[in-house]
């Protein structure tokens, strides 16, 4: 038995069906022994495409997704995916290979230091030996104080010894879920993966490494520690135990703040609740829709858990107004980051809670604000039960009636607005990006899966674009990545090749390594369906540099027939430009979707007044 089997039927017993991947040599092992045991390995062109399939397989199944890449340009490739997970809080687990152990430092193929990138040099981030354990955390304390906190991999591991691996992959899944979720780290060198027994490994790696011992007596020591260390890096146990996995570890909820926050609601008349991507993650989602609804509070869903509160929850135009006046605001999972403008959205007179996983995540911004660290989802099922909150209802409902119907025709009035101009404007032409989003919205059935890639085309739809429930709706989260797409709706179509998944792009988004991708999707038969609003340009860039300096650089792109390269790839295209050949397009692409052809309606937009204030800085 080699690491690489080693590591496909620990996956096996952690209980993952897909993994992403590119091929490489020092991966080998692991791809050849996963497909042999029935995991699915859905392969593509560029490694982050691959560690961004493991998040999208981590949203849409709720275990961990994983990438397994090769060393070197493998894993710094898939960087920009490890941050986007981490800003996202969506576990994963990405598996890189790395130089063999002897050959370390020596200038071998794709050797370089992986994890200190990985975890950006925070030192309570890595595994290291028991003996450097008492020296970890004064380094890691220093090194927080000076350098600030660590943003990358939440954890990051090298492994020595064949034998650690299922004991070191089942603790990397439990560190990934426990906590705020995260994508973590693990590297394991080529050697520790190759059987010692065959030829490749003999002639060209154990005989030079022990022909370089030299001669004489330091010669025979040397030889004798080398291969000392071979039978440890190769010793594996006669029985070995692979794990299952393991329930994630959540923080305990204080009693004293929870009874707090109940009092608060109590007494609030104009009460507000933002939830962030961490909802998702609780055990029983259908729990926290009903005790959400039971609480009565309107609420705000963002990024991954849109969906959570069903396609015609009421409350979803009315955030800005809602916290501006609101005199408590419940902040769930949900940083008062760019998104709030750093917290100065909300009322400054309003009692402010803040339910987080995690306590670096509860420091930042809003320091008026009450903190409680915790499981948000537990938190709010736990007040949906609470006897004095339910023997209070009614008194609570009459009193909010009021600002439960300022928020409502707050919403119709923008809703209708919206209304109106996909009304006025659907003989326009270019077309309009909301009349556009009306059409695909017509067409999403309650178990489709929306992915979206984009910024201008993106933020449009999303103002009439709804998925019907928790989990059909995949971003990349508050690290503003583009490019990701393609790879999310792989991941949920490789996962339920029964649903039909649609991708929302920009233009610019397309044109990252998302269109080589499609190549990925056409030869293993993923049948997605990409919808691109093409308005040839780089939008909310564009619209920026016009607002502040009266000209734009390198924003403008052109209208791309971003369908043809598609076709070439294998897959099927159509280029729209015309109101009535947009539905026509639409329905041709869910049929070649069915047939697990790739498809793309690639259509030429002009803008919407709905988006015309808004600039990425």
């Amino acid at each position: 038995m080699d690491g690489g089997e080693l590591v496909a039927k620990t996956l096996t017993e952690l209980g993952v069906k897909q993994i992403g991947v590119v091929c490489g040599g020092h991966i080998t092992p692991i791809l050849i022994h996963a497909n042999g045991l029935g995991i699915r390995t859905v392969d593509f062109r560029h490694e982050c495409d691959a560690a961004f399939f493991a998040m999208g397989t981590s949203i849409v199944t709720d275990i961990p997704g994983v990438a397994v890449v090769t060393a070197g340009p493998g894993n710094s490739n898939v960087f920009t995916a490890i941050k986007t997970a981490s800003r996202a809080q969506v576990p994963m687990v990405v598996i890189g290979g790395a130089a063999a152990t002897f050959l370390r430092g020596r200038g071998s193929l794709q050797d370089t230091e992986q994890l200190a990138y990985m975890v950006d040099g925070d030192p309570m981030r890595v595994e290291v030996p028991l003996w450097k354990r008492p020296f970890q955390y004064p380094v890691a304390v220093f090194c927080r104080l000076f350098f600030g906190p660590s943003s990358a991999a939440k954890w990051a591991v090298s492994i020595k010894r064949q034998r650690d691996i299922p004991r070191l992959l089942k603790k990397a899944f439990l560190i990934a879920q426990s906590g705020v979720p995260g994508p973590v780290f693990m590297e394991i060198p080529v050697d520790v993966l190759y059987d010692p027994d065959i030829d490749l490994v003999k002639n060209e790696y154990i005989d030079p490494i022990l022909r370089g011992c030299g001669e004489g007596l330091l010669g025979s020591i040397k030889r004798a520690y080398v291969r000392y260390r071979f039978r440890q890096l190769w010793s594996v146990e006669k029985d070995i135990e692979y794990p299952s996995l393991c329930a994630p570890q959540r923080p305990i909820i204080n009693k004293k703040k929870f009874f707090h926050v109940r009092d608060l609601l109590l007494s609030a008349e104009r009460p507000v609740i933002v939830g962030g991507n961490q909802l998702i993650w609780l055990q029983g989602k259908n729990d926290l829709c009903g005790a959400l609804k039971k609480l009565g509070i309107p609420t705000y869903l963002t990024g991954l858990s849109r969906g959570l509160l069903e396609r015609l929850y009421p409350f979803d135009r009315s955030r800005k107004e809602a916290l501006a006046q609101a005199d408590l605001v419940i902040l769930a999972g949900m940083a008062p980051d760019f998104r709030l403008k750093y917290g100065q959205d909300i009322n400054r007179n309003a009692q402010v809670v803040r339910i987080d996983l995690g306590p670096d995540f509860l420091k930042k911004n809003l320091p008026r604000a009450m903190r409680l660290r915790a499981d948000p989802g537990k938190v709010f099922y736990q007040l949906a039960q609470d006897k004095e909150l339910g023997s209070r209802a009614d008194e609570l409902a009459a009193r909010r009636t009021s600002w439960i119907e300022l928020l409502r025709r707050i919403e119709d009035e923008k809703k209708t607005a919206d209304k109106e101009e996909i009304e006025k404007s659907k003989n326009v032409l270019p077309l309009n990006p909301l009349w556009v989003s009306q059409r695909i919205n017509d067409l999403i059935r309650p178990s489709d899966i929306i992915v979206v890639d984009g910024g201008d085309f993106v933020g449009a739809a999303a103002k009439v674009i709804k998925p019907w429930s928790a989990r059909k709706w995949i971003d990349a989260g508050p690290f503003g990545t583009l490019g990701a797409g393609t790879a999310f709706a792989m991941a949920a179509k490789a996962a339920y090749p029964e649903l039909t998944v649609w991708v929302l792009y920009g233009d610019g988004a397309f044109g990252f390594s998302t269109t080589a991708e499609f190549e990925a999707a056409a030869r293993q038969k993923l049948g997605i369906i990409g919808v691109i609003g093409n308005n040839g340009a780089h939008e909310e860039i564009r619209r920026g540099d016009m607002k502040v300096y009266g000209a734009s650089v390198a924003t403008e792109l052109g209208y791309v027939r971003y369908d043809k390269a598609v076709e070439a790839y294998g897959g099927w295209g159509a280029f729209v430009e015309n109101p009535d050949d947009l539905t026509v397009a639409l329905n041709e692409a869910l049929d070649k979707s069915l047939r697990g052809i790739p498809a793309v309606v690639n259509i030429k937009i002009g803008n919407t007044k709905s988006r015309k204030d808004s600039i990425s800085m």
